[in-house]
């Protein structure tokens, strides 16, 4: 037996979806309570005004950054179905900088200058070096004012990571990360020679976008599959006001993820004891290789802390981490940007249908067959032998006349009236019959012999010559 999926007929299905210019005197009028995404000022001047992301976003970047997948969301389907929905919201959008989006004259980790900072420190330890280092774009600039820039996002050593609220020290929703990444075949554990030839150094600039959200939701048993695509429609800017009415959402999101992957990842310490240090929250996220390295301590003993390193391609990793919590905001029960929707979606249902092997369904009904085949040539034997050879009608009242025997006639005429009840059958389970030549029923020497049941010592076998 095997299970088979049918797809039923498209059919209109009611599910919710984003729309991130809803506030929460725009909900239905049904839902008297909503899920804030966002803390905002109630009172005075401040009212309207960003104070911070409320506790259900912080939960769903967390979840999101560390499981490395969209939160589950609930299924609108009444069994297994697939549906399409398309939204506008936030994404990141990251690419390699150019001369066009480098970050202003003298930002702190241009790739010479790290490469310097790198083997200045100890240059016998070529796995002491800056890994990471995510900052924002105006901690270091012309018009760079200290008041707005958290010690954290300037180049005063970088101790420390972000915190929620750095991100406001930008106008905008621009990042920039320098990071490093070595291909597997390099990573030699004895390795005591700086040689920057050996390194991918990469700078990348990300920024949020309003973006055209299109994605498939599929529900199977207990599991569902989302895949889906964005288009970035163009670049968000928050401005210097705090209010951001209509990108609350947005802001968020982007205060919260640049808290998590702000800081640094470098080396630090003297020649005596050099180390790698991790500022960031990036540990155990799949924006960093699963496998630390160097693998173990060097020929010399020397072990630089080992810490998971960025991956080969980051941005896409990061823009991929934004899309997962933008769609999975839609697994927050009553949230105040979710509103009522009606899609088609295609319904399956699995059906139990029997399946056979050939070649084992032809050998039983072969088998069958050749049976069949000799119990009639039996029969066909015992009539042509009876005397009925070449008869026309050879149907059971042929066989039952040319197979009388009046000795199993008399037997049941003493201990059945008829009917056949089950004692009586019984009375004659205890009798043995064979099959054969009758002794004694014979219709003359030139005749053959009728064949049939008999007692056994009245039955010639079949074989015995005539």
């Amino acid at each position: 037996m095997r299970l088979v999926q049918q797809t039923l007929p498209e059919r209109p299905l009611q599910i919710t979806n984003l729309n991130f210019s809803r506030t929460a005197d725009a909900t239905d009028a049904s839902s008297r309570v909503v899920t804030p995404f966002t803390e905002v000022g109630i009172l005075g001047a401040g009212s309207g005004m960003y104070i911070g992301p409320s506790s259900r976003a912080l939960g769903l970047v967390y979840s999101t950054l560390n499981g490395g997948q969209i939160s589950p969301l609930p299924s609108p389907c009444n069994g297994n179905c697939t549906f399409n929905q398309t939204f506008f919201g936030p994404a990141y959008k990251c690419d390699e900088v150019t001369p066009e989006t480098e970050v202003p004259e003298g930002i702190f980790y241009n790739i010479p200058a790290s490469d310097i900072e790198a083997v200045g420190i100890i240059s016998t330890r070529p796995y002491v070096a800056t890994w990471y280092w995510a900052r924002l774009a105006n901690c270091k600039n012309a018009t760079f004012d200290g008041a707005e820039c958290p010690q954290t996002n300037t180049t005063s050593g970088g101790i420390g990571s972000p915190a929620i609220g750095d991100a406001t020290a930008s106008s905008d929703s621009r990042f920039w990360i320098f990071y490093r990444w070595l291909p597997p075949e390099k990573r030699d554990v004895n390795r005591t020679v700086w040689d920057g030839s050996i390194w991918e150094n990469h700078k990348i600039m990300c920024q949020q976008y309003n973006a055209s959200f299109n994605i498939q939701r599929t529900y199977l048993g207990l599991g569902q599959h989302i895949q889906g695509s964005v288009e970035h429609l163009n670049p968000i800017s928050y401005g210097k006001s705090g209010s951001w009415i209509g990108l609350h959402a947005a802001y968020t999101i982007h205060d919260i993820i640049f808290s998590l992957i702000g800081g640094s990842i470098g080396g630090s310490g003297g020649p005596e004891v050099p180390v790698v240090r991790d500022f960031t929250k990036l540990s155990g996220t799949r924006l960093v290789e699963a496998e630390p390295f160097p693998p173990g301590k060097s020929s010399d003993g020397f072990n630089p802390y080992i810490i998971q390193k960025p991956v080969r391609d980051l941005g896409r990793a990061i823009e991929e981490l934004h899309f997962n919590v933008t769609v999975g905001m839609l697994s927050i029960p009553d949230l105040v940007y979710l509103q009522n929707e009606t899609v088609p979606a295609t319904h399956t249902v699995t059906e139990s249908q029997w399946a056979y092997r050939w070649t084992t369904l032809l050998a039983v009904y072969a088998g069958f067959a050749l049976a069949n085949v000799a119990a009639l040539v039996v029969g066909l034997f015992a009539v042509a032998d009876n005397g009925g050879r070449f008869v026309r009608d050879d149907g059971f009242l042929r066989i039952l006349m040319t197979t009388r025997n009046p000795d199993l006639d008399g037997l049941v005429a003493r201990v059945s009236d008829g009917r056949g009840d089950d004692h009586q059958q019984a009375l004659l389970e205890k009798h043995l019959v064979r099959f054969g030549y009758l002794d004694g029923h014979g219709r003359g020497a030139q005749e053959s012999r009728a064949v049939g049941f008999g007692f056994p010592d009245s039955v010639v076998g079949l074989r015995e010559p005539k």
